[in-house]
């Protein structure tokens, strides 16, 4: 460039010597783009491998845990997505400033070379750039930290409102969760704001960084009497822009890097957590399955294992200093130790059981009596304090709490195994399921939604049974399997599963239950109490003892279910105006030190410094408030349409996919959409300042320029039809293995005993990889359209250079200098304009999505109709009437309920019983309007329910549902969401329900945390709360939905007093799977096939 310059000050000019510059100059440019573009390559290349071995190593981690640590799906779903996209940025953008350095090393001999020492001083401006860009990322560090800790929140909380759906809409509980969900938001926006603020100015630094370099040099060089010509200013000039193109991605990698230190310790927290231990030993005598000798078992603290005792109270436990470290509860309540050193929380107590192979053992017990916690530590998911484990032989699992995966009926069933005929029709047949698929509208090829949703609860259990029958296991671990179904399916599922096709076949049975009836059939019966054996033996010789399983067999057996975003262009146009207008120092006198107004000069261009780092901070205040309103509008807009949606969206669309919206998509729209949008303002209106100045040197220039213009569109529209279906199938392919991973999560008990991690590490490497190709596919399609602009670009780069050469004389060179130092900068930031137009581009693909739910996502009933609102003390009476009500909870759905009538008169009891899948569920669905009714009525205290708002309706009424649902928080929270009691009525509902003693002795009682699912809790202690909160309500309506059936028959005995006591004014309708649970009510009521077949009272339909 300096020779072209200089070629021009030459006063006979050599057109074959300035041709063959030409050529040499743009030859130059053109290896420079190329280099670039395969550099760019192998960055993504290898951004996008250590992003997917990130991944996948976190996931590979996440399967050989033996707990979760008090970690939620949310978070564990942050770390897989936006921390492994923040090393992705990391592996990409890092070697950019890397090369930075070397360049500003290099650019500061050239500059030395071009004007001496005073170019150095210059010059090192920029290198000031960096130390000024590591202070910066320190502090979007810092304020990282702390947003993404509020992310985790949000996230964490909006996965579990997606699961608690059902229950939040039945409690009518969308406003309280709304309210929460958008005080985290305010908190994130707060967090987002002070990022975004450093983030903007560091991104506004490097044009205001090269005027000031340009301007001091020059001032510098000028005041001290130093002369400069026409070929040293450009030649400098172009030179910062060079430097200028390099230190662009310097702001993302400073980013990048901040974010990537915010990631890696919560990566590293993880790696570092505890594995699960198979067990290895076998025991010394061959008769035998299992030994346990003297072994004393352990959680992790703060553990969202499924922890049969309540250690609740120790998730924050501090002892005192000079403590003995340990809290002792006597008198027959449970002891629980907590080891310091390791925090452990020790549960199970000298603990002696021998199973002999092919026998069938039976284990009963109180409410957190330690029952599940023996079966989690048979499968290596609890620390072994002391004493000796022995198993030999496969492992089948049943858990308390249905696994159901989102797959077709069959290959959850199969779960991974080959297909044997004979094999799985005796797993349908021994589990009573042929039934029910036939009455599935494709059989066993119908697929269930996550979680089981489109299956009732007993349909959900015997699924998993038939999974661990034809998994062919040496050992089978069930714990309480029959709770969920009905006495009749019970029985068969006992008799023709466990005794004569598992026990008939020799395998070892360990089967926990509530349900005594079953325990005279086993071959051996281990009585727990308080982490400990307390009676074990064959039944007739525990009977023959005046022990406590003795006396729990006299108790009768109960059942037991029971804005468009606005941005500040002007701020930009002025900086880019600065630029311009700095031309104006062009003399036509060779020598700048002729110009008598130099001073006047110095003053003014050494002012502009100061002003434009005013305008920019300006920018980056009004850009960053404006971003974040716009996308905190958004937020708040698809949380409100999600929640109003029907419980059909739910239950058809994967969670992973809704949850998808709001941790990826929300977090390319708060984070990476402004950081795209503001670098598509800024260079946009560079590259148009640029061409401007151009055009005033050579105004046929613009010829050149609409050609390739006209070759950029072309270009563009090609590209962008691509780009934005990979950013499209880049979103979509990322949903499944969110689903995947929550999926996993919430299994992981089962995938330990049935031994797939292997499958399920496989499916999620392809599923991974599925998304890993569009991903690097979108940055690399993006580096195909760049290196074409860039071709283009070193096309106009030539054609100016050309017009320098031929122009010799017409010209003067101070103008031809202006024109060819601008024309360089063109080069790597045109293209950079159009690939952040891409970006931003794909990025509004996110957008899109957003918009798309909040426009598209059908919304249920007003929660309020004008004018039809009822008083405020209904129902009076509870007086409920069905009359010939239809129900199908989809369009393309078989009708559930068919002409179903009845009357519940006030205060009538009402019992409901049927077989699994008949029906009775779904009066619940239909009563709260979770499903509108396609024909007929349902009446309360004569108002037809479809006439009022769904918030006035489900307001009133109250539901212990089968499954309990518990959210993070408090005992508090989860019992008085609105905070409209006292604490004395938050404790007598505890009392009602036989958990005040529990609670109590809690660290923080009410306050006492409870983490995800409830899972600090065992499921008979989270019936018993969601028991304490239906009490609570005193609504005059009240349904049990199996409400009982996790917990024991001495409990549940008094629990049934405590309802005809508690709820002795309201109608109560009773879902049962057993008679004896509702031989006390008014009416029974028997469901088959979506019908009434009987309704009387007890005794009549007994006669």
């Amino acid at each position: 460039m300096r020779r072209l310059i200089a070629f021009t000050q030459s006063p006979e000019p050599d057109f074959i010597y300035g041709s063959l510059l030409v050529v040499a100059f743009t030859s130059l440019q053109f290896t420079a783009a190329t280099c670039v573009s395969l550099g760019y390559y192998f960055g993504v290349r290898l951004a996008g491998r250590i992003r997917a071995a990130l991944v996948a190593m976190v996931y590979h981690k996440i399967l050989r845990l033996r707990s979760l640590k008090g970690k939620s799906v949310g978070e564990l779903i942050n770390l897989c997505t936006n921390d492994s996209q923040r090393v992705f940025d990391l592996g990409l953008y890092l070697p950019v400033a890397i090369a930075g350095i070397f360049i500003c090393v290099f650019s500061l001999i050239a500059s030395y070379v071009i004007l001496g020492w005073t170019a150095v001083l210059g010059t090192a401006s920029y290198i000031m750039f960096y130390p000024l860009q590591v202070f910066l990322s320190k502090l979007i560090t810092h304020f990282r930290q702390h947003c993404i800790k509020i992310t985790d929140k949000r996230v964490r909380l909006m996965s579990e409102v997606i699961t608690c759906i059902k229950l939040i809409k039945m409690y009518a509980w969308e406003i309280p969760f709304s309210k929460q969900i958008g005080a985290i938001r305010n908190q994130e926006r707060s967090a987002l704001e002070k990022t975004g603020y450093i983030q903007s100015l560091s991104t506004g630094m490097p044009p205001v960084v090269t005027i000031m370099s340009a301007t001091f040099t020059i001032i510098l060089h000028t005041s001290l009497g130093y002369d400069i010509d026409v070929a040293q200013a450009f030649t400098y000039l172009a030179l910062l822009n060079a430097i200028r193109i390099v230190i662009t991605g310097t702001p993302v990698a400073a980013k990048a890097i901040a974010e990537t230190l915010v990631a890696m310790p919560r990566v590293k927290e993880l790696l570092l957590m505890q594995e699960m231990e198979p067990i290895q030993d076998k025991p010394k005598n061959p008769e035998n399955a299992i030994e346990i000798g003297r072994a004393t078992f352990a959680w992790d603290k703060e553990s969202t294992g499924s922890t049969e005792s309540s250690i609740a109270s120790l998730q924050q436990q501090q002892p005192e200093e000079g403590s003995d470290n340990q809290l002792q509860q006597k008198n027959g309540e449970m002891e629980i130790l907590l080891d310091d050193s390791s925090s452990l929380v020790t549960c199970l107590f000298d603990m002696n059981l021998v199973v002999k192979k092919g026998s069938l053992v039976g284990i009963c017990g109180s409410v957190g009596s330690g029952k599940s916690s023996l079966i989690s530590a048979l499968l290596g998911r609890m620390v072994k304090m002391n004493g000796t484990v022995a198993l030999e032989g496969s492992i089948a699992y049943v858990s308390q709490q249905a696994c159901i995966f989102n797959a077709t009926v069959k290959e959850n069933i199969l779960f991974g195994d080959d297909y044997d005929e004979e094999r799985y029709a005796k797993a349908i047949d021994a589990c009573s399921l042929q039934e029910d698929l036939d009455i599935l509208a494709q059989g066993d090829e119908t697929e269930i939604g996550e979680r089981g949703i489109n299956l009732s609860g007993g349909q959900k259990q015997r699924v998993s049974m038939a999974r661990a029958l034809y998994s062919n296991a040496d050992v089978y671990l069930l714990d309480d399997p029959l709770s969920a179904v009905d006495t009749h399916v019970g029985q068969h599922i006992f008799r023709h599963c466990i005794k004569d096709v598992l026990q008939g076949n020799g395998k070892s049975v360990v089967f926990v239950t509530h349900q005594l009836q079953y325990l005279t059939d086993c071959d051996y019966v281990v009585l727990m109490r308080d982490g400990r054996i307390a009676e074990e033996g064959i039944h007739n010789d525990l009977m023959t003892k005046d022990g406590e399983y003795a006396k729990s067999n006299t108790y009768i057996s109960y059942g037991r279910q029971t804005k468009t975003i606005t941005i500040c262009c002007w701020t930009q146009a002025a900086i880019m105006n600065q630029r311009q207008y700095s031309q104006r120092l062009v003399m036509m006198s060779s020598s700048i030190l002729d110009n008598p107004d130099l001073w006047m000069y110095q003053i003014i261009y050494g002012c502009s410094v100061p002003a434009l780092i005013l305008i920019t901070l300006f920018k980056s205040v009004v850009f960053t408030k404006t971003t974040l309103c716009a996308t905190t509008h958004l937020h708040d807009k698809v949380f409100n349409k999600a929640v109003s949606c029907p419980m059909s969206f739910f239950d058809t669309t994967p969670s992973g996919r809704i949850l998808n919206r709001f941790s990826k998509d929300m977090d390319e729209v708060d984070v990476c959409l402004p950081l795209h949008i503001e670098y598509w303002i800024q260079y946009m209106l560079l590259v148009l300042f640029t061409i401007g100045v151009i055009a005033i040197v050579f105004p046929w220039i613009l010829i050149t320029v609409a050609i390739l213009v006209t070759f950029f569109i072309m270009l563009i529209a090609l590209f962008n039809r691509t780009i934005v279906h990979i950013k499209r199938v880049d979103n979509i392919s990322s949903s499944p293995w969110f689903a995947h991973l929550m999926t996993t999560v919430q299994s992981l008990s089962t995938v330990h005993a049935f031994g797939k991690s292997d499958e399920f590490m496989r499916r999620f490497h392809r599923l991974l990889d599925e998304n890993t190709v569009p991903k690097i596919m979108f940055f690399l399609a993006s580096r195909w359209l760049a290196l074409r602009l860039d071709v283009l670009t070193v096309l106009l780069i030539m054609t100016v250079a050309l017009c320098v050469v031929f122009t010799h004389g017409y010209i003067p060179p101070a103008y031809a200098g202006l024109a060819l130092s601008y024309t360089t900068s063109l080069l790597g930031l045109f293209e950079y304009v159009v690939r952040m137009t891409a970006y931003v581009d794909a990025h509004f693909t996110s957008v899109e999505r957003i918009v798309d739910y909040i426009k598209n996502l059908t919304s249920e009933a007003p929660k309020k109709i004008k004018g039809h609102e009822p008083a405020a003390d209904w129902p009076k009476q509870g007086h409920i009437k069905f009359e010939k009500l239809k129900m199908r909870y989809r369009d393309n759905l078989p009708l559930v309920l068919l002409r179903i009538s009845f009357e519940a008169k006030p205060k009538e009891k009402i019992g409901i019983v049927g077989r699994t899948g008949s029906g009775k569920s779904s009066l619940g669905v239909s009563l709260f309007r979770l499903v509108e009714k396609e024909e007929g009525e349902i009446k309360i205290d004569d108002i037809d329910i479809s006439a009022i708002g769904l918030y006035d309706l489900r307001s009133k009424l109250a539901i212990i549902p089968q499954d309990p649902v518990l959210f993070i928080g408090t005992i508090r929270y989860n019992l008085d969401p609105f905070m409209q009691y006292s604490d004395e009525d938050i404790w007598s509902a505890l009392e009602k329900t036989y958990m005040k003693d529990m609670v109590s002795k809690l660290d923080n009682q009410l306050e006492a945390p409870v983490v995800e699912n409830g899972d600090n809790f065992s499921v008979g202690e989270r019936q018993l709360l969601c028991m304490a909160r239906a009490v609570l309500r005193k609504s005059k309506i009240l349904m049990l939905d199996e409400a009982t059936a996790a917990i024991d028959t001495e409990t549940d005995s008094l629990v049934q007093s405590t309802i005809r006591e508690a709820f002795s004014e309201c109608t109560l309708l009773t879902i049962a799977h057993r008679l004896q649970t509702v031989l006390d009510s008014d009416k029974i009521m028997v469901i088959n096939n979506g019908k009434v077949a009987e309704f009387d009272t007890p005794s009549n339909l007994l006669a």
